[in-house]
């Protein structure tokens, strides 16, 4: 009778219904948050890559892809970010949008990049609390640079962060294959992309075995050429054009703070010489010689958390010694870094990491204010309006710390991984049992 009475529904206990509420689901509360943050901040006037990409967008509804590239009019765009503007444009001319409401309808992929990058580094750092998961998509979704480069400029570096990061997010999950697919897509999108490359391909080169690497690589390639197939009848056309798109822009920086812009030397061409070498070839060699370290000590990394690291590295390298670098190539530093800092949980990386994101804010406002320079942004710059920019030691001092930060951090992710390998035990090797006597 006590058993019956202990499980009559008068004594059980009532089980608490699910709440939907805001407030019950934390993730979902910053997605909303970020979400109607961007649509605000995307009513501010874009950069005038907003107007290209809407001449794109027409003339690729009116004529095809196969015919985007064989116009006169210059294309410094490969065909992943094509695939949108083709869309938007056939949406366009269906229902007659706006010229207005069209080019705030084209900031909506980085949005949605955004909330993408967030949601995937909140499961690629399943194994942390979730109290700091949920600190880290908040960060990521309130960062300046991630605000300023996507919803208001409307630039497309986020679709890029994303792809970068899910190339790392398939390398957590131990799916070579789809990690070589999502860095082709990376490319495709932004050829920027290879600047990762070599801490790329340095983990799958010691993690994985050569039959595995070869799949990743020809799976790579396939969806490669399916991607670049309705652009270009041959796919190797496409090297031409990548040729093409890195001649158009000859100078050493284009307000980028690196290492060229630390010697005033932004505005001019990279085809001056020094010791019979031209500049960008010595662009090249500085870049080769910085990428060893990160090689090296990417060979040593043994957890997600120093791969971010090492990719975060590769890029701010290639960022800073090369000629020909925009202001935003070193943006998708960022996001492997801030996967690096929470799974590292190293004090110096945070320092640099906040360094790294002032200086791209710095580097976004000098750029933007290029277009929008009556409302002063850049006065603490010494701005000068106009296509070439005014020599300022101002700029001087911002990209000797840029390239200086670059440096450190190049030191500190050696002596991270050695710090951390120092601490991890040796495995105990086994003893083969002994016959008593």
């Amino acid at each position: 009778m006590l058993e019956i009475a202990a499980q009559s529904p008068a004594t059980t206990s009532v089980r608490a219904r699910p709440r939907w509420g805001l407030r019950d689901h934390p993730l979902l509360t910053l997605m909303v948050v970020g979400v109607l943050g961007r649509l605000v901040l995307a009513f501010v006037p874009g950069h005038n890559d907003v107007i290209v990409f809407t001449g794109w967008a027409d003339e690729l509804a009116a004529h095809g892809p196969i015919q985007f590239y064989r116009g006169e009019v210059f294309r410094d765009y490969l065909p992943g970010y094509l695939y949108m503007l083709l869309v938007f444009g056939e949406l366009r001319s269906i229902f007659g949008i706006s010229d207005w409401l069209f080019q705030l309808m084209l900031k909506m992929p980085a949005l949605v990049a955004d909330i993408g990058s967030a949601l995937l580094l909140y499961h690629l750092l399943r194994g942390l609390p979730e109290k700091r998961r949920m600190f880290a998509v908040a960060t990521y979704l309130a960062l300046p640079p991630v605000l300023f480069i996507g919803v208001v400029w409307g630039q497309v570096d986020s679709i890029l962060a994303f792809f970068l990061l899910l190339t790392v997010y398939y390398f957590d999950r131990k799916r070579p294959v789809a990690a070589g697919v999502a860095f082709a897509v990376a490319f495709i999108v932004k050829p920027q992309a290879a600047a990762a490359a070599p801490a790329f391909a340095v983990w799958a080169l010691t993690h994985y075995d050569r039959k595995t690497i070869v799949n990743a690589v020809a799976a790579g390639l396939i969806v490669g050429v399916l991607l670049i197939i309705p652009f270009f009848v041959q796919p190797f056309a496409i090297f031409p054009q990548l040729i093409t798109m890195t001649n158009h822009y000859n100078n050493n920086a284009m307000h980028s703070l690196n290492f060229w812009s630390m010697w005033g030397w932004e505005i001019s061409d990279d085809h001056h010489f020094f010791l019979g070498i031209d500049w960008r070839t010595w662009g090249t060699l500085l870049t080769f010689v910085a990428y060893v370290p990160v090689v090296l000590q990417t060979r040593r990394a043994r957890t997600t958390g120093e791969l971010c690291l090492g990719v975060a590295v590769s890029i701010l390298v290639f960022y800073t010694f090369q000629t020909r670098m925009h202001e935003r190539y070193s943006f998708v530093a960022i996001l492997p870094m801030l996967a690096g800092c929470m799974l590292l949980s190293h004090r110096r990386l945070w320092l640099g990491f906040a360094a790294v994101c002032a200086l791209q804010l710095m580097a976004l406002i000098y750029a933007y204010g290029h277009q929008f320079y009556g409302v002063r942004l850049t006065d603490i710059l010494d701005y000068n309006p106009g296509w070439h920019i005014k020599a300022s030691p101002a700029v001087y001092a911002l990209s000797a710390v840029a390239s200086g930060v670059t440096l450190w951090l190049m030191l500190q992710s050696k002596a991270i991984i050695g710090e951390r390998q120092s601490h991890t035990p040796k495995p105990i090797p086994e003893v083969a049992p002994t016959t008593p006597r």
